[in-house]
């Protein structure tokens, strides 16, 4: 079910030549094909290294982690998972929700509230079922970790004195690629997709990234639910990844080459 290392592919915009770290392509069927898995198999590594049997999320609008999760813990057996949303009236249930279900997770609606509130109230439930529940936008150390490792086998070629360009959404996996990376660029560019760039530094702080010469984090251009809907050669998740896409072609005859856009896949 996952891809181990993720091709870099070469796209050419607008007279230059833009390399892509596919990292989208992770994750396979049934799974979806979000990067952000890479840190949650190692998490459910060490929880059943640990003796868990049950771990627990909060899918905010338009996640798609309880998919994922379902899809992790189906794969790596031993592990039941509940899988909490906010539910509201007027919506139907969440399409990664029903994925989640259908893969075997206990779904949990709760009422619908802010992220914050609702991920602490679905953090009382799992822990009081004696699960463990994921931190919001996976912000922990495996995380970054797994992040990190594959960040370090980007050719230095393609990064050393250009730019990076990364979508932002906890801040994790910005983290893991100034972590991981071999060589500097002259310019990291990360772009918000909804939080806020103290809290995306305050994430970086806590993962022991600090002073980083050329970052720049750009406050998100739109809300999170609001989706962008530029042209992209590649599958790119207009919530997520084509926010930043969209900067980085609007900006592109600005940009020092090298440049390489991760892509996430929401």
């Amino acid at each position: 079910m996952y891809v181990d290392h993720t091709p870099i592919e070469t796209w050419e915009i607008a007279g230059h030549s833009v390399f892509v770290k596919r990292d989208d392509l992770f994750a396979r069927p049934p799974a979806p094909p979000i990067a952000k898995l890479r840190g949650l198999r190692n998490i459910l590594s060490s929880l059943k290294q640990e003796g868990h049997t049950l771990v627990g999320c909060f899918e905010a609008s338009r996640s798609r982690i309880g998919h994922g999760l379902a899809a992790a813990c189906a794969h790596i057996g031993g592990i039941r998972c509940i899988v909490a949303y906010a539910a509201i009236q007027s919506r139907s249930i969440p399409v990664s929700v029903l994925e989640a279900k259908r893969l075997g997770a206990r779904v949990l609606p709760i009422r619908s509230n802010f992220v914050a509130i609702c991920h602490r109230q679905a953090t009382r439930f799992v822990e009081s079922e004696g699960g463990w529940m994921i931190p919001f936008g996976f912000d922990c150390s495996e995380a970054v970790e797994a992040v990190a490792s594959e960040a370090a086998r980007v050719p230095a070629a393609l990064v050393r004195d250009g730019t990076v360009v990364v979508p932002c959404g906890s801040g994790v996996t910005l983290a893991g690629i100034l972590r991981g990376l071999t060589a500097r660029p002259d310019r990291i560019l990360g772009v918000s997709v909804g939080r806020s760039r103290d809290a995306i530094v305050r994430c970086l702080r806590r993962h022991l990234v600090t002073k980083i010469g050329g970052l720049e984090i750009r406050e998100p251009p739109r809300l999170y639910r609001d989706s962008a809907t530029v042209p992209c050669p590649f599958p790119c998740d207009v919530h997520y990844d084509l926010k930043a896409w969209e900067v980085l072609s609007s900006e592109i005859d600005t940009l020092r080459p090298p440049i390489l856009f991760w892509n996430v896949g929401g």
